[in-house]
């Protein structure tokens, strides 16, 4: 099979394995095709060298899709911007394993971006926030609080009658 012929079949990578250091390489095949006068896939194979320790690769195949690991995975802490007043999600502008490091991109970018909706959260959970509380609607009144008893009580002054 050629690169093109895999290309026009819907296969999207070549898979190239080394067993010494343990890496696999994925090489897109519009890249091979622009890139390389070698029309075969074992043409391609035979010249390649593992990129980390030199050896021959010890496998290749293809590949439809590349999955590649989120980099952002492990990090809970996200520093992200909204638009349209925080209705809708528009980037994350930073990704940090501790709290602290998210309270201070997120005072970053507040300093950078002052007009901008941010939000600070760890998964759901909403730590900081640019939005401005709703004001309630007119129709709500406020109920009355019951003092305490504690409160409800006078206070009363002792005098000490001295000598």
């Amino acid at each position: 099979m050629t690169i093109r012929q895999a290309d026009e079949a819907g296969w999207t990578a070549l898979a190239v394995e080394c067993t010494p250091c343990g890496t696999t390489t994925h090489i897109s095949l519009k890249r091979l095709i622009q890139s390389s006068r070698l029309g075969f896939f074992q043409e391609v194979v035979d010249r390649m060298r593992c990129h980390v320790c030199g050896s021959e690769p010890s496998a290749a195949y293809v590949v439809r899709e590349v999955k590649r690991p989120d980099p952002l995975k492990g990090l809970s802490h996200r520093v992200e911007m909204w638009s349209d007043g925080g209705v809708r999600f528009y980037e994350t502008r930073a990704a940090c394993a501790s709290v602290v490091t998210a309270h201070a991109a997120f005072d970053a970018e507040l300093e950078q971006n002052p007009r901008v909706t941010l939000l600070l959260r760890q998964g759901t959970y909403v730590i900081r926030s640019t939005l401005k509380d709703p004001d309630p609607p007119g129709n709500v009144v406020p109920i009355a609080v019951k003092p305490s008893e504690a409160e409800a009580r006078p206070k009363v002054a002792f005098r000490r009658k001295v000598g």
